[in-house]
């Protein structure tokens, strides 16, 4: 409906078509694709069909499709006369599977149970109860400058351009501007504004900021900062209840790993001082000469001034700086998850903690939402030091996963009866092994990879999830090519072909 000359498009680049020779077309508007077999032998054109995809968002959901229908080999084989003329071609049967009931999720073979269970935490979520998955499996700077080739043919995130200089973040580098910036012991607050981290969607900014403050930054700097991380994916309330909600979750979380420092009566008398001495000398004057009755009265205002306001972070945050010379940094991570307006909520939440409470805070976003803030007349007063997050690498992470789930296996025992046969760590690792050659060796066929690259947009959790897809897909004769190879006892297939059968829907392996 928003392509108004679509079909004068679409009879200009057929009249190229056969003028030229040419059997099929693509035309595209930049956003939008019309694909359709310009030249038919067997019937008029204007009787076949024509695959529209009508946003990137809708070409990445079907992505099977359009690799289908336009790829070098779907093009040798005239595979898009499948589609443009439907009629023509017999009915091929289906093999029947198990369907998933979720939503979009498809169909899943016999050994589904067992893969899921592996390949779910080493591929879609961040393990929070193994310490050692971001220290191996994040991809330093490092690590990618060996695939720097690799990288250059495909695409690869830009800089945003914004009201002030922008900077790439480097993991690992010692020249990171972000761990310059960042890794202070004592950062000074008079010359630091809001850190703002970004990056497309899915390109991994939490899980920077999770292996930088967990395993990056120094230890001496570490040792003497509270870092407290807020996550906003999953928290809900309204733009009325976000300033107390996210005062309650910081004031806690300080707290908590300062109790041996702010738990007793003299840490607290010494926290809020200040406001104790006032009380002394004006409300509670009539209680001073007697002792008991002075501590008692004391500690009920204690209680009361931790209320959770504004006024007891700042105490909280200045005892801690003064008293310990611990520094305070927030995170406030996936504010781009919520409303616009609650947003905007957050990000003066987070001003108003470094200009009034002495806190480093981080503020994790897509550019795309920063953009509209910094451009907004409320946030003009406001500055920030703004670094942005590449994605990483698919064959990197990949590779290091891999690895990851093979050295667990190492130390691991178990055996699993499941519908094909039994299954144990050996061919588990075989099973690994087949993968990271067929995918990632020399030998493998790397197009898939930059595909998949190339249709997420540099969104490194779909293209996880496109890898996660096919090994739980029932649309392979995967589970039973797992017995195949292991057992030794047929014809191997490689892996990349059977990625590639199911991009392409032949049914070669049905």
């Amino acid at each position: 409906n928003d392509w108004k000359n679509a079909w004068s498009a679409v009879r200009q680049a057929q009249n190229y078509c056969v003028n030229v020779g040419a059997r099929y077309a693509l035309v595209t508007n930049g956003r939008q694709y019309i694909a359709f077999k310009a030249v038919s032998e067997r019937t008029s054109w204007l009787k076949g069909h024509a695959i529209v995809l009508r946003s990137p968002e809708i070409l990445r959901k079907n992505i099977t499709l359009f690799y289908e229908c336009l790829s070098k080999e779907a093009i040798a084989q005239d595979r898009l006369t499948d589609f443009g003329f439907p009629s023509q071609q017999p009915t091929v049967r289906r093999k029947p599977r198990a369907v998933i009931k979720v939503a979009n999720s498809g169909y899943r073979n016999q050994l589904y149970s067992v893969l899921d269970s592996t390949f779910r935490e080493i591929l879609l979520d961040v393990p929070s109860n193994d310490p050692n998955f971001l220290r191996e499996c994040y991809c330093s700077s490092e690590d990618a400058m060996r695939y720097k080739g690799q990288l250059n043919s495909v695409l690869v995130d830009r800089l945003p351009v914004f009201r002030t200089p922008v900077e790439e973040v480097r993991p690992g580098d010692r020249r990171d501007s972000f761990a310059l910036a960042v890794g202070k012991k004592h950062i000074a607050f008079s010359s630091t504004p809001l850190f703002v981290v970004m990056g497309g969607t899915g390109v991994g900014k939490t899980t920077f900021l999770q292996w930088y403050f967990d395993y990056s930054i120094k230890q001496e700097v570490k040792g003497d900062s509270v870092i407290v991380f807020c996550d906003y994916r999953n928290i809900e309330c309204n733009k009325d209840e976000l300033h107390d909600l996210t005062l309650r979750l910081v004031i806690d979380e300080i707290r908590s790993q300062t109790e041996n420092y702010t738990g007793n009566f003299n840490q607290l008398y010494e926290i809020f001082r200040e406001r104790v001495n006032r009380e002394l000398k004006g409300a509670l004057m009539p209680f001073v000469a007697d002792k008991d009755e002075k501590n008692k009265r004391i500690g009920q205002l204690l209680m009361e001034l931790q209320d959770y306001k504004i006024q007891h972070l700042r105490a909280l945050v200045s005892y801690l700086k003064e008293k310990k010379n611990f520094q305070v940094i927030v995170i406030l991570d996936n504010m781009d998850q919520k409303h616009p307006d609650l947003q905007d909520k957050l990000y003066q939440i987070g001003n108003e903690f470094v200009y009034g409470c002495n806190i480093v805070v981080i503020v994790s976003l897509r550019e795309a939402t920063y953009r509209r803030m910094i451009n907004s007349s409320n946030f003009t007063a406001f500055a920030s030091k703004e670094f942005h997050v590449k994605a990483q690498p698919l064959d990197l992470v990949l590779e290091k996963r891999l690895a990851f789930l093979r050295n667990k296996l190492s130390t691991a025992k178990f055996r699993l009866e499941t519908p094909t046969g039994t299954l144990d760590v050996l061919d588990f690792d075989r099973f690994i092994g087949l993968i990271r050659r067929s995918l990632l060796s020399e030998e493998a066929d790397s197009r898939i990879l930059e595909c998949i690259t190339a249709v997420s947009n540099g969104n490194i959790r779909e293209q996880l999830e496109m890898v996660y897809s096919f090994l739980i897909s029932g649309q392979t004769k995967i589970d039973e090519y797992f017995w195949d190879y292991a057992s030794n006892q047929k014809a191997k297939i490689p892996f990349h072909e059977v990625l590639h059968s199911l991009l392409h829907e032949d049914r070669k392996f049905f």
